[in-house]
């Protein structure tokens, strides 16, 4: 018997099984024709938006160190002209993040603003992780369910599931922009948190007060800062995701921990390091600094004549450190809690043909649904 496992790139739990003493090598085309009429599984929409929000919680916890690092080091620069602006007496060296390196920086952190400083805007990190990947998974898992990336095309090999990946781009950026618009200001006032310390100009007690300041002292419109430099983010969904999708129908076809684990890794390296530049660019939009930085083109000119193109780069180590695990544990999570969802709730009669009068105990093609046990 020839069994083909399920596709591991759009989270069907359902298997097909042929039966090779059913067919002649005459008859692919037969077996294709009847194999194209079975329905795509078509997973509830409470399965990747629970899963999606698990997972943005388990990860939030997890990397909110490396994340208080990171925007460190991407805004040091604005915080530093803040401060100056606010009193010619204060000295740049004592503004300036004086180590180097993610490990310095988390040391100096802890030793001079004490531990709980590494978890600044947790609150919000998980607010907004919550929402973002809830809603990334559900528009994600919808989108590829209504472009059929996943369908039945190699009755031979030990796959059955080929994944177009242009179409997996679409359903990525699509996600991603609805969940961009959704949560920016999380993000926003996540990156005000992160960022303050004793030299900014601001500081606040929580995500509440974080949000009835800004709306008081800047507006509305201060909570969608950065929203188009988010945007010229969807170019990192539409290289991790699809190529996420990519490796892990290779690496890890039976949805192994250790491939989903693989291909989360060098995906995220992968699209991080392209991309890395708009994230800066968007970190400083968010900050307060004189109307300094606004608006993507400015905000890069102005970032290139005075601190130069390295600044583009500045935090890729502690990104890189940071996004790593953060891919692992959210996409490992995300996998294990859809899969439990939907071996626990789903019924198997939902596995069925979507033209009844389809008869699978056929002779030519003995086609079996079955749960998929992995």
């Amino acid at each position: 018997m020839n069994e083909a496992p399920s596709a591991a790139a759009n989270g069907s739990v359902q298997s097909v099984t042929l039966h090779s003493n059913a067919y002649s090598d005459s008859q692919p085309k037969i077996l294709t024709s009847r194999l194209a009429q079975l329905e795509p599984h078509k997973t509830p929409g409470y399965i990747p938006a629970i899963s999606g929000a698990s997972a943005g919680l388990v990860a939030g916890v997890v990397v909110c160190p490396l994340d208080v690092v990171k925007t460190r080091l991407q805004t040091q620069g604005s915080i530093r002209a803040t401060g100056e602006s606010k009193s010619a007496l204060s000295s740049a060296a004592d503004l300036k993040m004086k180590s180097k390196g993610v490990i310095g920086t988390l040391r100096k952190i802890a030793l001079e603003e004490g531990p709980r400083s590494l978890y600044n805007g947790l609150t919000p990190l998980l607010v907004g992780y919550l929402p973002s990947w809830a809603i990334y998974f559900y528009v994600y898992k919808r989108m590829q369910e209504k472009l059929h990336v996943s369908r039945a095309t190699d009755l031979y090999s030990s796959s059955s599931v080929s994944t177009d990946y242009f179409s997996e781009v679409k359903c990525a950026v699509a996600a991603g922009a609805c969940s961009t618009l959704a949560t920016n200001p999380i993000w926003m006032i996540k990156t005000r948190m992160m960022a303050q310390s004793k030299h900014t100009s601001w500081h606040y007690n929580g995500i509440i007060h974080a949000a009835r300041s800004i709306y008081v002292q800047e507006g509305f419109l201060a909570f969608y800062s950065g929203l188009s430099s988010a945007m010229l983010g969807l170019p990192h969904v539409a290289i991790h995701f699809p190529l996420y999708e990519k490796l892990k129908f290779r690496w890890a076809p039976e949805k192994q921990w250790l491939g989903i684990l693989a291909a989360s890794i060098v995906s995220k390296v992968v699209a991080s390091t392209i991309t890395y530049p708009h994230e800066v660019i968007r970190s400083r939009n968010q900050i307060k600094s004189d109307h300094k930085y606004r608006g993507i083109i400015r905000t890069a000119r102005t970032l290139w004549i005075e601190e130069g193109w390295r600044v583009f780069y500045a935090g890729l180590t502690a990104n890189i450190c940071r996004a790593m695990p953060a891919s692992a544990v959210t996409l490992l999570t995300f996998e294990l809690v859809s899969s439990s969802l939907t071996k626990n709730f789903v019924p198997l009669e939902e596995c069925k043909p979507s033209d009844p009068g389809l008869d699978l105990s056929s002779p030519i093609a003995d086609v079996v649904i079955q749960r998929d046990e992995d």
